[in-house]
């Protein structure tokens, strides 16, 4: 005996609807941009909001960052460059882009008040990778056994 159990005849049916990373995705087949029958559920709720198909070019952006949170107040049209804009500033900022660390600020701390790479690296609220790569960088000499200069080879 043979059942057909695809669709909604299955008991693990969930309306279509599955997770897909951060977003949710709905069984859409047919829709002019559909991968393997889903579509982005904040997508459709855009679509049938504006009266049309989005373009390729054309983003929904989750005002408050929540990829699953679908409700058209929290979902405005964007191009790319502004949505790339949206994700770069502000509070939600996924770059975290630090500025370089000052000459002036690494002499203070680390020469004048002789505060090790450790501590200064506290201070200025950097990895001490980071805080040794900018002393080097700024020409300042670290203190220390070696100073990170390789080991010379004896010959007999």
């Amino acid at each position: 005996m043979s059942y057909d159990r695809r669709g909604d005849k299955n008991p693990r049916w969930n309306g279509g609807r599955r997770k897909f990373g951060r977003y949710i995705a709905v069984y859409s087949p047919g829709h002019p941009y559909a991968c393997k029958n889903y579509v982005l559920e904040h997508r459709l709720v855009m679509e049938k909001h504006i009266g049309r198909h989005l373009l390729s070019n054309e983003y929904v952006h989750h005002i408050n960052g929540n990829g699953s949170d679908n409700r058209i107040e929290n979902l405005e049209i964007t191009n790319a460059s502004d949505h790339t804009r949206h994700h770069s500033t502000g509070k939600n900022n996924y770059l975290n882009w630090n500025p370089p660390v000052s000459k002036e600020i690494l002499s203070a701390l680390y020469i004048d008040q002789k505060l090790t790479i450790r501590e200064t690296a506290q201070q200025i609220g950097r990895s001490y990778g980071a805080t040794r790569h900018y002393l080097q960088r700024h020409g300042i000499t670290i203190r220390g056994k070696n100073n990170g200069a390789k080991r010379e080879t004896k010959t007999t």
